[in-house]
């Protein structure tokens, strides 16, 4: 197996011109991330449920985190 060493500067930033990634990103990136956000409200509407109706004390803590993460985040 032979391994591929990129052209790096002493600091380890690579060389200008050159890059880290030079396949760019995976073309069905953009339709994966519509796709997730046709279901936004739809999983804000179940994280809102588990929060108010959860049973165990841990998932509404947890679902309460992503919620606050998904408000800053907007």
């Amino acid at each position: 197996m032979q391994t591929i060493q990129k052209a790096r500067l002493k600091s380890g930033q690579f060389a200008p011109g050159q890059s880290g990634n030079p396949g760019g990103h995976p073309k069905d990136e953009h339709r994966v991330a519509g796709l997730a956000r046709s279901y936004t409200l739809e999983a804000i509407d179940t994280l809102v449920d588990l929060v108010r109706d959860g049973k165990d004390e841990c998932v509404r803590g947890t679902d309460a985190q992503a919620l606050r993460a998904a408000i800053l985040t907007s």
